[in-house]
């Protein structure tokens, strides 16, 4: 077990995850329209990191930020209860951060999330590993042995 944190922010309007969409032609074929902006964000996040992955369990702190709009009368840190959706929009984070922060984003066993208004949109991001007893060493020698191999 190691006492690690990360802290991330990605700057611009938080993003939701849609759904994928398939195209006729030769054959069904699926495709992601969020393609481009996932890998622009997951290299935010490369540049950001600092250390190893985590590979025990997580706790994930969640913030989004969103724009206040002109016409509302909500001010700064008011909650947000209209779209996009907050858990489509902890998705799309996990789905970022996956390969980058951890392997897989079944690691996160606890996960706190707040959706409110900001003057400056942005979503701040905190990952702390939680104390665990590893019941196979095994797996956890290996995974860091991979990780290693792959740099």
């Amino acid at each position: 077990m190691r006492d690690r944190e990360a802290y991330f922010i990605l700057m611009g309007d938080p993003v939701a995850k849609a759904r994928a969409r398939m195209r006729y032609g030769f054959g069904k074929r699926f495709y992601d329209l969020q393609h481009a902006d996932k890998i622009a964000q997951r290299m935010e996040i490369e540049h950001q990191m600092s250390g190893d992955k985590f590979i025990g369990p997580c706790h994930a702190d969640f913030i989004f930020y969103m724009p206040i709009k002109r016409t509302t009368k909500y001010k700064e840190n008011d909650p947000m209860f209209y779209k996009p959706d907050t858990d489509n929009m902890i998705k799309w984070i996990c789905d970022v951060m996956e390969s980058v922060v951890y392997d897989n984003d079944c690691i996160l066993s606890e996960i706190y999330s707040r959706k409110i208004y900001g003057n400056i949109p942005r979503t701040e991001i905190t990952i702390r590993e939680l104390p665990y007893v590893e019941k196979n060493p095994q797996r956890i020698r290996r995974q860091i042995l991979s990780t290693l191999q792959a740099r």
